[in-house]
């Protein structure tokens, strides 16, 4: 597994936190849950959590997840993990 480090604005990271707190999540599992459910959106396959989306993923299009997702945090325009995730499975016909 490759890893890396972020550096993301220090009230993100207080806003995730409390987020994953509340939701019972790590902020690792929260940002990995959301990133692929971004990047998903462009996929024609549902989101396995069983897959390793480790392949799949580059750090050009992370980047551009974590600027899309700090632009939208900026511009008030947050939304939960569980929106998300039902907005992308009726935008694909997902169950």
């Amino acid at each position: 597994m490759i890893m890396n480090t972020l550096t993301i604005d220090q009230k993100i990271y207080n806003g995730a936190e409390m987020y994953a707190k509340k939701h019972n999540v790590s902020v690792k599992q929260l940002v990995e849950d959301y990133l692929v459910s971004i990047i998903m959106m462009d996929k024609s396959a549902p989101v396995n959590k069983d897959y390793s989306y480790e392949e799949i993923i580059d750090e050009t299009m992370l980047l551009d997840c974590f600027d899309y997702a700090h632009k939208e945090y900026l511009d008030g325009k947050c939304k939960s993990h569980s929106q998300v995730i039902s907005e992308i499975k009726q935008e694909k016909g997902w169950k």
